[in-house]
């Protein structure tokens, strides 16, 4: 399959900027690079340096106005459907170099505040099973929105209402977000609980289902 990307970004700097940019794609066996062109405004300084496990490169620039990039590519992706849930296994003390980092939490998969969740509700499943059934789960619940990708912000609505847990009662802020489609219609933020509560992810009920 050929996928074509084409992206122009511009930047509006107030002064003297320092920048990293991360844009360009990695180049993998199954992700081949065809073409690929790369083009920067003036500026005062650039570098480039080698992504992270050999994914692309970094460009480190010190720019004294507006910035623009252009970036084209062509990849030939030839990935095959593996069938995860057949997979097995591997202890951690087994795990090939390659793989340790991907244990790591990220701000892409905060995966140690999610341990105490799939302890408790999937803690009979393990291997390729067991993320064949989060990838399930993750799909039949999350939709991706785009957003202000573009730079431009959108208006949101709140209410503000009485809420109560207990005997704690407080004024908290919800957002007019439809969630029908998801398992929790409401979310509790950090902020409505501060001050208030300790939350243990391994208990549940605490105060009686409802």
């Amino acid at each position: 399959m050929i996928l074509d990307i084409d992206v122009q970004l511009e930047y509006q700097m107030s002064g003297p900027t320092d920048m990293i940019l991360q844009i360009q794609a990695p180049d993998f066996a199954d992700q081949r690079v065809v073409s690929e062109s790369f083009t920067l405004s003036e500026t005062q300084h650039r570098a480039t340096i080698a992504g992270e496990a050999g994914m692309g490169e970094r460009i480190l620039i010190r720019t004294n106005g507006n910035l623009r990039c252009d970036y084209k590519a062509r990849f030939d992706v030839d990935r095959p459907a593996l069938r995860i849930e057949e997979f097995k296994s591997v202890p951690p003390h087994k795990l090939p170099r390659d793989a340790v980092r991907y244990l790591m939490p990220s701000r892409y998969c905060p995966s140690d505040q999610l341990q105490s969740f799939v302890a408790a509700e999937y803690g009979n499943l393990s291997g390729g099973y067991l993320i064949a059934t989060l990838r399930d789960w993750i799909y039949e619940r999350f939709q991706y929105v785009p957003g202000s990708s573009n730079g431009q912000t959108t208006d949101r609505l709140f209410v503000e209402t009485t809420l109560q847990i207990g005997s704690v009662r407080k004024q908290v802020e919800f957002g007019l977000v439809c969630r029908k489609k998801m398992l929790c219609r409401v979310l509790l933020g950090r902020q409505a609980l501060a001050n208030d509560f300790l939350v243990d992810c391994t208990e549940k009920h605490l105060l009686g289902e409802g």
